[in-house]
């Protein structure tokens, strides 16, 4: 079955496939499809963590996994290309080759699962928070179950559109100086930015960030004047 599906896994288990160590391997990542999702750092720390520190073997494994990664990042950047929503993806700053199809996934092409408005996306996401109430008492919770994958997406693209895009990045530094923690904010911005992507997503249209700036202006959002600001700040023409 392993030839089939997960060849790799063979050659990493060696003559040892019944160990507890290739159990263990196949119990973390059951399938190459799974595999690539996981930071480099957490495979590195896999056999350590499990007694086998043979830095050689660990190198090996890593080296027969590479042209499987290549492979599939080949396939994945193929059928991006393809997918009639991938504009629209693709067009979002600081979503790049990596977070793009991760977005696009997350959204999927059935219109008819998200039919109104993306308010249906962001507690799917992980994203929106759980207010529970009680008599007089409220609190906002994190919500606990979701997918996570999904919400790590979310969660890595609003930190890359910090560094790509202006209103993102004053709308991050808001949160902050309010004494929000660092991934609360990203948080909140990543629920701005469902917004946003749910209508790219909706209309089958791209991300026009004058577009979306203009409309901040027109709705006399709070953001306005910290983006005007810094702006101005920005211009080379400042006196």
């Amino acid at each position: 079955m392993l030839n089939d599906y997960f060849p790799p896994a063979l050659e990493w288990a060696g003559t040892e496939r019944a160990s507890t160590l290739a159990g263990a391997f196949l119990q973390r990542w059951p399938s190459l499809a799974l595999l690539p999702r996981a930071r480099p750092a957490t495979v590195a720390r896999f056999y350590p963590s499990r007694g086998c520190r043979h830095a050689a073997l660990l190198a090996q494994q890593l080296a027969a996994l590479a042209p499987s990664l290549a492979q599939l990042d080949a396939d994945i950047a193929q059928r991006v290309a393809a997918h009639a929503d991938a504009d629209s993806f693709r067009s979002l700053p600081g979503a790049g080759a990596a977070c793009a199809p991760r977005l696009l996934a997350a959204f999927g092409s059935d219109r008819r699962r998200f039919p109104a408005a993306a308010a249906a996306m962001q507690p799917r996401a992980g994203i929106a928070p759980i207010t529970v109430r009680s008599g007089q008492q409220e609190q906002v919770r994190w919500r606990w179950c979701t997918n996570t994958v999904r919400r790590q997406t979310f969660h890595e693209f609003a930190g890359h559109s910090v560094r790509h895009c202006l209103w993102a990045k004053r709308f991050y530094h808001q949160q902050r100086t309010r004494g929000t923690s660092h991934h609360a904010a990203l948080r909140a911005l990543a629920f701005k930015w469902i917004r946003i992507l749910w209508r790219c997503w909706h209309d089958h249209t791209v991300y026009d960030d004058a577009r979306y700036t203009s409309a901040l202006t027109l709705r006399g959002a709070p953001l306005t004047s910290a983006l005007r600001a810094r702006i101005h700040e920005a211009s080379p023409c400042r006196a």
